[in-house]
């Protein structure tokens, strides 16, 4: 059963409607809940548990221990809609800022998704709401202190999802993204610069002024709700390079409108 959430100082949280409470006993945390009226958590079921334990695992080591990935299970909707709640650390990949590259720990300067021109030009990080999820669990990189387990699993494959698909990120607010790069095997809860600018507080992701451009770096710790829409799929080359803010604006409102469609 999944454990039931409590207040700052210990106390239980008031319960959810019955619809928000999965057959397995999950529900959402509080802050989000008014934003979830109508989706019914209800007909969900869990599924992808050796994902959840493997998440566990890794978080459970002296290497995961600093920054969790606190994944509460993976679930299905009727509808194929995917949907975890877990951290959200910050994505810098496809980022043209050298600031921004600098201050973030592991960033690349490509994503997985890109765009079909001549340069193959990656999403750009500080424009384009994106999320990331787990890569091929390789064998070759399941090494001590690496987050591989080397299962040969395919999150995506297992999942059906594509590069493209839409989805819906929130924790007291909401934003429509892309699925855009893939991350380690071992973790889950990963998006973009911009999607940590539209949901979490004030100046976030942001060390200091956000004019100057320098990553705090550090993740949104735990209860960010994601919904993964493998029916909804955006062709960034409609737009090209030149267009990520215009683009971004349109997956927003697509990812938006599917999500709107979850509701009763």
């Amino acid at each position: 059963m999944v454990k039931k959430p409590v207040g700052a100082a210990g106390s239980p949280v008031p319960a959810a409607p019955a619809t928000l409470i999965t057959p397995d006993g999950y529900e959402p945390p509080a802050k989000s809940q008014k934003l979830l009226a109508g989706v019914r958590f209800d007909r969900a079921i869990r599924v992808g548990k050796k994902y959840a334990a493997r998440f566990a695992k890794w978080d459970a080591t002296k290497f995961g221990k600093n920054d969790p990935s606190l994944c509460r299970g993976l679930y299905q909707f009727p509808d194929n809609v995917l949907f975890w709640e877990s951290k959200m650390a910050v994505d810098a990949d496809g980022a043209t800022t050298p600031s921004v590259l600098k201050s973030s720990s592991g960033s690349q300067a490509n994503t997985s998704l890109r765009f079909g021109d001549k340069k193959r030009t990656p999403v750009n990080a500080e424009i384009v709401p994106y999320f990331v999820v787990p890569t091929f669990d390789d064998p070759k990189r399941a090494k001590l202190g690496k987050p591989f387990e080397g299962s040969r699993d395919r999150f995506v494959d297992d999942f059906h999802l594509r590069l493209g698909n839409g989805v819906v990120i929130f924790g007291g607010r909401i934003t429509g993204a892309i699925f855009a790069d893939e991350g380690p095997a071992m973790k889950i809860g990963e998006a973009s610069i911009r999607v940590h600018e539209l949901i979490r507080k004030s100046g976030a992701p942001w060390k200091g002024d956000p004019a100057k451009k320098i990553l705090l770096d550090a993740s949104e710790e735990k209860g960010v709700l994601y919904f993964v829409f493998n029916d909804t799929l955006f062709d960034i080359d409609t737009f090209g390079p030149a267009k990520q803010k215009k683009m971004a604006a349109a997956i927003r409102k697509a990812a938006m409108d599917r999500f709107d469609k979850m509701k009763t």
